[in-house]
């Protein structure tokens, strides 16, 4: 099995490492799902509404099972 990582808001100076802290992803993610089909506008604009959630057969948001190098997480509790 090949060891594979998925990088999001950081980019490496060399393959596997150096990272610049100053270079990393200053904001908020949320619902990060990879597919690899085409998903039809029906079922983009649910999505967008907060109608419809799809997991990711690639990548699935799953936060339990994710790895955090210095960031902070914060969970938000929906209203309804």
């Amino acid at each position: 099995m090949f060891q594979s990582a998925f990088l999001f808001g950081q980019e490496p100076d060399k393959i596997r490492g150096d990272f610049d802290p100053k270079q990393s992803f200053m904001g908020d993610l949320s619902e990060l799902n990879i597919l690899n089909y085409v998903i039809n506008s029906t079922e983009i604009k649910s999505m967008s509404e907060c109608k419809y959630s799809k997991v990711g057969n690639i990548i699935a948001w799953d936060s339990s099972k994710m790895t955090l190098h210095n960031i902070s997480k914060k969970i938000l509790h929906s209203s309804s």
